[in-house]
């Protein structure tokens, strides 16, 4: 039947009520399903022209929520910072400021007509519009966002170079503006649900014992709960900073209520309580979960950007695609980080998440080749500092490359020979922080007698194999001292059980670093400690 209707106003509503309905299914609230594919429920439809199919094409499920491009990202992301950090101070001083208006002129309880008390409204506003000054937070005045910006005002609308805004209109416009400024800076910082992050109300910052700021909300997918489970997300100090002074934003919001003038709306209405931090600006209630898209896509509108970067709609589930994407590229362990991030259940859930996209997939190869091959480069310059019985074997090989060059290595020079011991990045793994393994596939060593990768519980410091960077040299030399240390206090309480531990800790470690092994050498006890060896030997 859906199918069927005619483009207009009546299906968009029957489209977000089957939307809500969906969304109080994945909280436990509501049990009758409807029975549509979710592409269906989420596809935006557009008039039609005679002679196109009458059935929408939905974009295919994994293509629909892409992550959303790097460069589109990064342009967005400063002009929302600037809104956030420079424009958000001065525009709540102002938006308080007419909260007083709306206040001192309530509609309830007064003798005077609503039109009378909208242009009572109206004249304050306008007169505090002309006294106020623009600031960035440097107290700098704003002479012109750095910026095309365009306001969509009920009345009159602000183009590009005309600033600054002129009517009430424009200052509630702005307050929508800076409200999405903020969701879209914490929606990239934590990659919650937008429905997740619609829970968390004021106050809803704590703190963890170590001063970490987490932010309260509620859970419902995955969940047996009904009404949801509560978690909590960490927050960066861009997203902690954007949900404080979004929560003066909500208290704002809702002290200025409804301005039916602007809104052309007859009726009288009463304040409103509010759960959520998220609250809508001169309307009454709150955000659902199928709107957001499209005041996120007025975000961008109005700040000079496309509302389809990639060629696909703005949602606010790119935004969780695009954290798993940056994640998965930048992070070692990135899938299960993304895993608690996203409160999946399991790991495979993650993994299929994250690689159900063919693009990303290449990506991520693309980047592991890439990172291997900087750190043979790391290597390859710094050799001489690095440990390990595989140091010495490229030592050896960086010599002899200077001499077959008859030149120091440049910085192509090295770069080949990195591409040439890790086989164009497909080799080097780090079984452990700070060692790697320079196996070549097809290569065995004591940790696994047949081919394959490296076994971490089994890597030694015997393997010709094993590389040691430099940063470790430091903690393997405290480490020789310390067991000293012990080996000696053991001697003494004659406790050979544990002598035999100790020396066998500082036998270990002297085979990591050549210079750390000749410093050690000449200690008497270390002296001693390789003569009971070579005597059981």
């Amino acid at each position: 039947d859906l199918l069927k209707m005619p483009d207009g106003k009546a299906k968009k509503k029957l489209l977000n009520e089957l939307n809500r309905v969906r969304m109080l299914c994945d909280r436990g609230l509501w049990s009758d399903r409807p029975s549509i594919g979710e592409e269906q429920l989420d596809q935006d439809y557009t008039p039609g022209v005679a002679g196109d199919d009458p059935r929408p094409q939905a974009e295919t499920k994994n293509n629909k929520h892409q992550p959303l491009p790097d460069e589109y990202v990064g342009v967005c992301s400063r002009r929302v910072l600037w809104i956030v950090n420079e424009l958000g101070p001065s525009l709540l001083t102002i938006a308080q400021q007419m909260a007083e208006v709306t206040k001192n002129n309530p509609y309830a309880d007064s003798d005077l007509s609503y039109i009378t008390i909208n242009e009572r409204r109206r004249r304050e506003f306008n007169c505090l519009l002309a006294e106020h000054c623009w600031k960035d937070r440097q107290g700098k005045v704003i002479l012109e966002p750095p910026f095309p910006l365009t306001l969509k005002g009920y009345n009159s609308p602000l183009q590009v170079g005309q600033w600054p805004p002129r009517s009430g209109s424009h200052i509630l416009s702005l307050l929508r503006l800076l409200q999405m400024a903020h969701l879209w800076i914490i929606m990239l910082s934590v990659g919650s649900r937008i429905g997740e992050m619609l829970s968390v109300r004021p106050g809803s910052i704590v703190h963890s014992a170590n001063g970490i700021p987490f932010a309260n909300g509620l859970t419902f997918k995955l969940v047996d709960v009904v009404g949801g489970e509560e978690r909590d997300w960490p927050l960066p100090d861009v997203a902690l900073e954007a949900l404080r002074q979004q929560e003066k934003l909500c208290a704002v919001i809702n002290k200025i209520g409804r301005w039916q003038s602007e809104l052309g709306d007859d009726k009288l209405s009463d304040d409103v309580a509010h759960d959520s931090i998220w609250s809508r600006v001169g309307n009454r209630g709150e955000f659902s979960t199928t709107d957001v898209n499209e005041f996120l896509r007025n975000l961008v509108d109005s700040l000079g950007l496309t509302e389809k970067p990639g060629g696909l709609n703005l949602t606010t589930h790119r935004f969780r695609k695009t954290v798993a994407r940056l994640v998965a590229l930048a992070l070692v362990g990135a899938p299960k980080i993304l895993m608690d991030l996203f409160g999946h259940k399991t790991i495979e859930m993650t993994l299929y998440y994250i690689l159900t996209d063919p693009d990303l997939q290449a990506e991520i190869r693309q980047v592991v080749e890439e990172v291997t091959i900087m750190r043979a480069k790391t290597a390859i310059e710094d050799i001489e500092h690095y440990g390990g019985l595989a140091a010495k074997k490229i030592s050896d090989m960086v010599n002899r490359e200077r001499v077959r060059l008859g030149k120091d290595l440049g910085a192509e020079d090295i770069r080949e020979l990195a591409e040439i011991l890790t086989m164009n990045g497909q080799a080097w793994e780090m079984p452990r922080p700070g060692v790697i393994c320079t196996k070549l596939p097809g290569s065995t060593g004591p940790c696994n007698k047949k081919i394959g990768h490296p076994e971490p519980s089994r890597c030694t410091p015997i393997c010709n194999h094993r590389l040691e960077e430099a940063y470790l040299r430091k903690d393997v030399d405290g480490s020789i001292a310390e067991s000293v240390k012990h080996y000696e206090a053991e001697r003494c309480a004659q406790n050979e059980l544990m002598q035999e531990f100790w020396a066998g800790q500082i036998l270990t470690h002297l085979k990591r670093f050549d210079d750390l092994c000749k410093k050690w050498s000449n200690h008497p006890t270390v002296v001693e400690i390789m003569g009971l060896q070579e005597q059981s030997a």
